[in-house]
């Protein structure tokens, strides 16, 4: 944005909030018609045309987007330790877990000497007010020691 613009914005809302006195205005602000605007419509105006100086057509825009994405690609994070090799024999992926619980896993699992058995669970009737759901074992996701120490 035009720094003459960003200057205006800048004090123009001091002078429509009050912040600056009025008398100051007619100084700062000389119209080339002699025509006297009020800070409130001489804001109004500036914020028209920042909004013109930071708008650009969308073919410019889809351009960039072109030019930024061909050829790159992400590399994806490989999650390792115990739990998160658990989590790839029962065939989860990262896209499985929100990020929230992949840092917890991550902090979690330094202080898990090993893991010795899991419940897989079957959920029906999961609504996104979380009422109405029922939970109960998967007759393919258990796997319990036989033995604790």
């Amino acid at each position: 944005m035009n720094p003459a613009t960003v200057s205006d914005l800048s004090l123009l809302t001091k002078y429509a909030s009050g912040k600056l006195p009025l008398e100051d205005f007619w100084d700062d602000f000389e119209t080339d018609n002699g025509r006297i605007t009020s800070p409130i419509d001489l804001l109004n105006t500036s914020f028209g045309q920042a909004i013109d100086e930071l708008s650009r057509p969308i073919d410019a825009i889809r351009h960039q987007s072109k030019t930024v994405t061909v050829g790159t690609s992400r590399k994806e994070e490989v999650l390792e330790g115990m739990i998160f090799n658990l989590l790839r024999e029962l065939n989860f992926s990262a896209k499985n877990l929100v990020s929230y619980n992949i840092v917890t896993i991550k902090r979690v699992q330094i202080a898990i000497s090993a893991v010795r058995g899991y419940t897989l669970y079957d959920i029906d009737n999961l609504h996104a007010e979380g009422d109405r759901r029922t939970a109960r074992p998967s007759p393919s996701g258990n796997a319990a020691a036989s033995s604790w120490k």
